[in-house]
């Protein structure tokens, strides 16, 4: 039971750093030109 939660609590925070991979990828894609227009 214990190796199941384990496992279970690895693949959510597998799950996790991907979509939050996703959303700092998204987030320079869009300040990228902005800082670029800036400067």
């Amino acid at each position: 039971m214990a190796g199941i939660r384990k496992r279970k609590r690895r693949y959510f925070n597998r799950l996790s750093v991907a979509a939050a991979r996703r959303r700092f990828s998204d987030g320079l894609q869009t300040r990228l030109p902005a800082a670029a227009a800036i400067n």
